[in-house]
């Protein structure tokens, strides 16, 4: 087996496809325990990442260390973020968005914050994200601004 393939973890795995095992008396992250065997410990706060996208994945060379951010950064390059719909609870669809922002335009004297949420089942502060596209802001309404 060479150094590009990966080497599947062939036991248990959680929900998300990542193997477990116990290693060092409590029970760790494949990837991590092979990090920490092959290369060594992993400094505080710093995530193993793959750089095969493949949760299963303990070849240590396809393996990097990083940060929470830079992992969150990775995934969005490679366009395995959730966003909108795909967010497992989310109560809102991608059309939601759409009419909210448009409802809203409050330059056009367009329903209130305080209406849409009620109206959508949201607090007022979800559709106040909505609005100025703290949130869903992979979601346009017209002509995306440069």
């Amino acid at each position: 087996m060479g150094i590009d393939q990966c080497i599947l973890w062939p036991h248990a795995v959680d929900r998300k496809g990542y193997g477990k095992r116990n290693y060092k008396g409590s029970m760790w992250f494949a990837h991590r325990a092979a990090w920490d065997e092959k290369i060594g410990p992993i400094p505080a706060g710093l995530c193993v990442l793959h750089i095969c996208d493949n949760p299963k994945c303990i070849n240590v060379n396809h393996l990097f260390l990083g940060t929470q951010k830079t992992n969150l950064i990775d995934m969005e390059r490679k366009g395995r973020r959730a966003k909108g719909i795909k967010i497992n609870h989310s109560n809102l669809s991608e059309m939601d968005i759409i009419n909210i922002r448009i409802a809203y335009m409050p330059y056009k004297r367009g329903s209130s914050q305080y209406a849409l949420a009620k109206q959508y089942g949201v607090s007022r502060s979800t559709i106040g994200d909505i609005v100025t596209n703290r949130t869903w802001n992979h979601v346009w309404v017209g002509i995306r601004p440069i």
